[in-house]
């Protein structure tokens, strides 16, 4: 009798595995195409909660919708006025030391390197075009082939991109009416669900809700946090573009560790460039590692909790393995997804 429990236990997840496998076929093949509809679908799943809110006060969900999105046209607005400003006076003052940057790259840095490491590195504008005819005259014909070809794929790489971002004209119309129909797509879904499995089913929908819910928006609060963190430490340093960096870096942190990656190799290189020394990139270093190390004590424990519960090094590979197969969108999905799979992991343990 236990066998064949064992075994009606196992038959229950071969339908929602064979359609978890048909979704990833789906998003392998059409990532470009969809990608608008899954981020409108972001959207919605996150607004939701406020439209159920609104309506509960008596406002119609199609009003409470466009309340909505007029409240975060009015934050990004407010945010672009105070942050703008700021932004284009550091990129000005980036512009303005780029050519005493430029110069203590071919007076100190590439000197440095090329006794170092017993390279030559072109200095001059005649010195790269004759280190490159050099090059290509070296170059084997199969070489050639493979260079013009990779040069092709890269321009119908760009135009699927610049394509790509026109279609996300689409995602504020679709993310309006996946919020309309909301509660209906739902309850569509859930019937398909055989009755005897619904129970179950709900029981792990909620589970999977609360994971998602807790890193998505505790993630971004996070991003948030250190994005201030990193700007004031390095204003305080005195690096350049300080605002510009530390709201990338924080942005970054959206995938674990990118953010770190991100601050250190840019804000240090900027650092060494200003003040010509390795005290001022080692401050940047002593920054980043020490706002991680509170992120991983304080902020992130109390933001967003334990709810995702995933080991550092799952966390690495999942991204790698997100990045290998799907890109930048694998990336960017590789935590919450893997966070979901892990769900219906304990709960297949906990069956058998």
């Amino acid at each position: 009798m236990a066998k064949a429990s064992t075994k009606g236990s196992n038959k229950r997840y071969i339908i929602p595995s064979i359609i978890f496998l048909f979704f990833i076929l789906i998003i392998y093949f059409l990532g470009n195409i969809i990608f608008p509809f899954f981020i409108a679908a972001l959207f919605a799943y996150l607004l939701n909660p406020m439209v159920t809110f609104l309506e509960k006060k008596r406002v119609p969900r199609a009003a409470s919708i466009l309340l909505i999105f007029l409240g975060v046209i009015f934050i990004v607005t407010i945010f672009i006025i105070i942050i703008l400003p700021v932004l284009m006076n550091e990129i000005d003052i980036l512009f303005n030391n780029m050519p005493r940057y430029i110069e203590i790259i071919q007076q100190k840095i590439i000197p440095y390197l090329e006794e170092t490491f017993k390279i030559f590195i072109p200095k001059t504008s005649d010195e790269i075009l004759q280190e490159l005819r050099t090059r290509i005259m070296g170059l084997s014909p199969d070489f050639i082939t493979w260079l013009s070809s990779y040069i092709l794929k890269a321009f119908s790489s760009t135009l699927s991109f610049f394509l790509g971002i026109l279609s996300f004209f689409i995602v504020p119309v679709a993310a309006f009416y996946l919020l309309k129909d909301y509660n209906k797509i739902k309850e569509k879904a859930i019937e398909l669900i055989p009755k005897s499995y619904k129970k179950k089913a709900q029981t792990l929908l909620n589970e999977v809700d609360t994971v998602l819910k807790g890193f998505i928006i505790g993630q971004l609060f996070v991003s948030l946090i250190l994005a201030v963190i990193y700007s004031t430490g390095l204003w305080i340093i005195g690096v350049d573009m300080p605002v510009v960096i530390g709201i990338i870096s924080g942005l970054a942190n959206m995938v674990p560790y990118l953010g770190l990656i991100v601050g250190i190799s840019t804000a240090g290189s900027m650092a060494f460039l200003k003040f010509q020394d390795f005290y001022h990139p080692l401050y940047v270093i002593i920054l980043f590692s020490a706002a991680q190390g509170i992120d991983g004590m304080l902020i992130s424990p109390r933001i967003v909790g334990k709810k995702v519960g995933l080991h550092p090094v799952a966390i690495l590979m999942a991204i790698f393995i997100g990045g290998k197969l799907f890109g930048f969108f694998g990336i960017l999905l590789s935590v919450p997804v893997t966070a979901v799979l892990k769900v219906f992991a304990k709960e297949l343990i906990r069956t058998k």
